[in-house]
């Protein structure tokens, strides 16, 4: 099953059951209205074009993969694994849902329901690496063991946990989508939050590619410019962040540029499939808002 391979350990493992027992393989038809999301998610925005998307799936087919859950003590149901897909099957009409009720310690659930959030392929960076914090503190775990937990390398827990050590707003950056994880890393070479910050600036939104923003870092380091950038060239492309109505394009794998240059607003937008035409109009408006919130000046 899907969820056991995801898993490092296996779900059979974390629970103490063998192949074929009550607790992985019975499915169950749960109300929609009993079950309750999990307070530990680590994911903070739920993209409503995406539920919209998935939403419309499930019309069409049906949740096609159970949910995971828990029985509460009061009644109902705790979410261990699929929120994102019971949020869809409400927005879908639907009354209930298949799921799985585990039955297993409150030890071995809130592991189950760590790694599974941990491995999702729609967080963004700061979301993963919350998580993976989450997995080690409650479960008393070394960077070796949660490591071995995901079938992950101990060097990349330990550089996913670092990126909780960016200041605030590159940490906005990275979530928004505007800082790619690459650049993250590059800039936590750096000592100063003020030159980690302005280098930040300029990367965001593609105005510089990993290995300048690395070359930039080594410059700072070595002391060749001071440490507030004056004499790192800024090019002629200002970059600027992603606005909020353009981040759900960017997760549904539109590649997105935003900047100004010369003078005029420059969006660079690549494959688009399946774009809702109005939205995306909508998006690029507020989008030049943000690059000119002082006047009316046109695109190139």
């Amino acid at each position: 099953m899907a969820e056991r391979k995801a898993l490092g350990k296996g779900l059979s493992a974390l629970l103490g059951v063998t192949e074929g027992s009550a607790p992985l393989e019975k499915i169950y038809s749960i109300g929609v209205g009993e079950i309750r999301p999990d307070p530990d998610q680590p994911r903070r925005e739920m993209d409503r074009e995406g539920l919209d998307s998935l939403a419309a799936s499930i019309r069409a087919h049906g949740v096609l993969q159970p949910l995971l859950l828990r029985a509460e003590a009061g009644g109902g149901y705790r979410i261990v694994a699929g929120e994102r897909r019971w949020r869809a099957a409400a927005l879908a009409g639907l009354t209930d849902v298949p799921a799985r009720v585990l039955n297993a310690s409150e030890e071995a659930l809130r592991e189950i329901s760590l790694i599974e959030n941990v491995q999702r392929k729609d967080l963004t960076p700061i979301e993963i690496a919350s998580a993976l914090q989450a997995l080690i503190r409650k479960n008393g775990l070394t960077q070796e063991d949660c490591a071995a937990h995901l079938g992950w390398s101990r060097a990349l827990v330990a550089n996913r946990l670092r990126l909780l050590n960016l200041p605030d707003e590159l940490r906005g950056m990275l979530a928004d989508g505007s800082l790619s994880e690459g650049h993250a890393r590059a800039l936590l070479g750096l000592d100063s939050e003020e030159a980690m910050t302005e280098l930040a600036r300029r990367a965001a939104g593609g105005g510089m590619t990993v290995r300048q923003l690395e070359a930039a870092v080594r410059d700072v380091q070595s002391g060749a410019v001071d440490p507030e950038l004056k004499a790192v060239p800024r090019g002629r492309f200002r970059a600027v962040r992603l606005p909020r109505p353009l981040r759900a394009y960017k997760k549904m794998g539109v590649k997105i540029r935003v900047g100004r240059r010369d003078g005029a607003a420059r969006i660079v937008l690549e494959e688009l499939r399946d774009v809702d035409d109005e939205r995306l109009l909508q998006a690029l408006e507020e989008c030049l808002k943000r690059l000119y919130p002082d006047s009316e000046e046109g695109t190139e």
